[in-house]
């Protein structure tokens, strides 16, 4: 055996990173030819085996991973983004559907019971029943925004320092009395922070998944009533239709292409160009389908303001007054 490897031409073999996304190939030697075949697809590397231009602009570079955080902070870990977030889903659905809109609700409401009872009375990750499952199943679950757009804080960090494990800014410090007290007191102050954030996440990532399943429900309602025969493979695929249905409504966020991708976590590039790729489509044909609903969410701003001057001695004048002195934000939003 030992002769047969001294023969071998090493540089024909890549060595694949310690990383425990690589799963059973990780710290492997894989042919060269397949692990291009790998990284083309976007197979989850470490940096270790890119350049040093892929090491700060790359897919998995530092100022990718600080574009996330820079995303999560403005949406995920920032609070008044989570009832528009809401706002944003319910229109979405509602306009995607012909039941009518207090339903509408009645089924987010229902849902988000479910979901909210399985993970505090149950110890679940999500309700143990037909439709959760096969929402997870399909993927469902982790389509969200904040699954596929940002980095999430976890426990890793807290867990890897009670292994004894240092942080790479801990092993440059001496061995010194502050130095001890860090790792002494760091994971469990930062753990209290860590899981608050946690938390947060968890509950805008829940926000997408409730919608989403609402939705799936809505159809499967529909598609059921349409098809009350239907068994077996005819019922798969008519749940799968209703997977579809409801990833279009509550955007999918897996469901974009190569270059999307690319742009939505480029250090200089498009943020937020995700979502924009997937309303532009659904608002067309939300509009088309269902124009009433549409038109109900266009005049609402415009209602609410004549409702609030009405309330009081609030005329014409006044309203240019309040918006020539409102901030420099809320004019370029033209609110």
């Amino acid at each position: 055996m030992q002769g047969n490897f001294s023969k071998l031409d090493i540089s024909k073999y890549t060595k694949l990173a310690d990383d425990p996304r690589n799963g059973k190939l990780r710290n492997k030697w894989v042919r060269n030819e397949i692990f291009n075949d790998l990284r083309s697809n976007t197979f989850a590397f470490s940096t270790e085996n890119a350049s040093t231009a892929e090491k700060l602009l790359g897919q998995n570079s530092t100022l990718t991973k600080g574009n996330k955080i820079w995303k999560a902070t403005k949406t995920i870990y920032n609070l008044p983004a989570h009832p528009r977030n809401f706002v944003s889903n319910l229109i979405n659905f509602d306009t995607s559907t012909d039941t009518p809109t207090l339903q509408v609700m009645k089924l987010v409401y229902e849902t988000a019971k479910e979901w909210y009872q399985a993970r505090t009375k149950h110890g679940l990750k999500y309700p143990n029943d037909p439709i959760w499952r096969l929402a997870d199943a399909s993927g469902m679950t982790e389509a969200t925004w904040t699954a596929q757009e940002s980095i999430q804080f976890s426990n890793d960090w807290q867990f890897d320092q009670r292994k004894g494990k240092e942080s790479d800014w801990l092993k440059m410090l001496p061995d010194s009395g502050f130095k001890r007290h860090m790792l002494e007191h760091m994971p469990h102050m930062s753990g209290a922070g860590v899981a608050m954030l946690s938390k947060i996440a968890n509950i805008y990532q829940g926000n997408e998944t409730i919608f989403r399943v609402a939705k799936l429900k809505d159809e499967l309602r529909k598609l059921k009533a349409a098809n009350p025969n239907a068994t077996g493979l005819e019922l798969q695929a008519l749940e799968q239709i209703a997977v579809q249905q409801a990833n279009e409504a509550i955007f999918d966020y897996t469901n974009v292409t190569q270059s999307i991708k690319y742009f939505r976590n480029a250090p200089v590039g498009a943020p937020f160009i995700s979502f924009s790729y997937l309303a532009a489509p659904r608002i067309i044909e939300n509009t088309a389908k269902h124009p009433i609903k549409m038109l109900k969410y266009i005049t609402l701003p415009y209602l609410m303001g004549e409702f609030a001057a009405s309330m009081g001695a609030f005329d014409d004048d006044d309203w240019e007054t309040a918006k020539n002195k409102a901030p420099s934000f809320l004019k370029d939003k033209h609110t």
